[in-house]
């Protein structure tokens, strides 16, 4: 049945001369494809809006591209697929431009179906500081039950994806192809976690050909399943600020993270908060704009700091994105053994990182 279901589904995908409107105008009249796709059926006598010749074509047994492997990897791999008929189908995609026909998952799908849903985007070459920052807002996020939803792309996603992971919380990676292959091949290991964890998407049939395009249209995935999208640092031609765009277009919230106007990185978040996105300036930006309370917050551990400790950390702490060690022995008059001393057992808490240069950031 569920062969039977896919093979229809992707006929009426790849018939070039029925346009997406007729074919949604198709289903909404005579309802699950695998009803009356390949077969003579009574049903066709109620559909004139389609000519004679394209009915007789739909009636015909076809085989859809790479059938047979298609058969293979959904008996062997447990594919999950959903229709936009299916009631697995999540709400927030049906009201998109061009919304998928169908979803191919792996994983745990009742995620589509939570309201809390965000899409956290960016290069992929981001700086320490786009890294730290993107850890630490999607840690608050997943204390607040968020599910965090990205491409699975190298830098910014993969840190989302990872973080999301690492939490205990969910995450959704929207692929750009099938899901017998992963792209880019070091998050193999990656995925194998988030179909563990959380899940893996894709509107694309196993063994498609790898397009450029694919890459692009994946990005109204991601906005569409979520309330907000974040972008963390990208160009402003970039991926990031294409889901951006189809974010805007979707009528969902943006939240973007302020730069240094001298990085390239910078551009497409500056140029959205200029623009009138709401600007990430603490981690907690996005759940203070939902009025979220994370659950550690009622309930934080607390670390014993001794006074030069304690010092240290607020130097720190008050001078973001990074200070470097030179300035520390300056503020504080310390020699260079007792200031590397205090850093390493600050390290050990988890409360500062090393960065390149030696310099050193907050990670709260």
């Amino acid at each position: 049945m569920l062969l039977r279901k896919i093979k229809a589904w992707l006929t009426l995908q790849e018939f070039k001369t029925l346009k997406f409107d007729q074919l949604m105008q198709l289903i909404e009249q005579l309802g699950h494809p695998e009803n009356y796709i390949g077969e003579k059926n009574d049903l066709w006598l109620e559909v004139d809006f389609l000519n004679p010749q394209m009915i007789d074509l739909l009636q015909r047994d076809y085989t859809p591209q790479n059938w047979d492997k298609i058969v293979k990897i959904v008996e062997n791999f447990s594919l999950q697929f959903i229709s936009i008929l299916d009631d697995e189908y999540p709400e927030e995609l049906k009201t998109i431009f061009h919304a998928p026909l169908f979803l191919f998952c792996l994983g745990d799908i009742s995620l589509l179906k939570k309201d809390k849903k965000g899409a956290v985007v960016g290069t992929r070459k981001p700086s320490a500081y786009g890294r730290m920052i993107t850890q630490q807002m999607c840690k608050q996020l997943c204390l607040a039950d968020y599910v965090i939803v990205s491409g699975l792309a190298a830098g910014i996603d993969s840190e989302a994806h990872k973080t999301a992971l690492e939490t205990n919380g969910k995450t959704i990676a929207v692929l750009a192809h099938g899901l017998e292959m992963i792209y880019p091949p070091q998050n193999r290991d990656l995925a194998k976690e988030i179909k563990q964890n959380g899940l893996l998407i894709t509107e694309y049939p196993p063994y498609s050909k790898m397009n450029k395009w694919y890459f692009i249209q994946r990005n109204r995935i991601i906005s569409g399943l979520s309330r907000f999208t974040a972008v963390m640092e990208g160009k402003a031609k970039s991926g990031a600020m294409l889901t951006a765009n189809f974010a805007l277009e979707q009528g969902r919230d943006i939240f973007a993270l302020p730069g240094n106007i001298n990085s390239e990185n910078a551009e497409g978040p500056n140029n959205l908060i200029q623009k009138g996105a709401n600007c990430i300036n603490t981690v907690h930006a996005v759940n203070d704009f939902y009025n979220e309370i994370p659950e550690f917050e009622t309930n934080k551990t607390i670390i014993d700091l001794n006074p030069d400790e304690e010092l240290i950390y607020k130097i720190v702490k008050d001078n973001p994105p990074h200070i470097h060690a030179d300035d520390l022995i300056l503020i504080t008059s310390f020699d260079f053994g007792k200031l590397s001393s205090t850093i390493f057992m600050l390290e050990l808490k988890n409360l500062i990182r090393k960065i390149d240069g030696n310099s050193y950031m907050c990670c709260n």
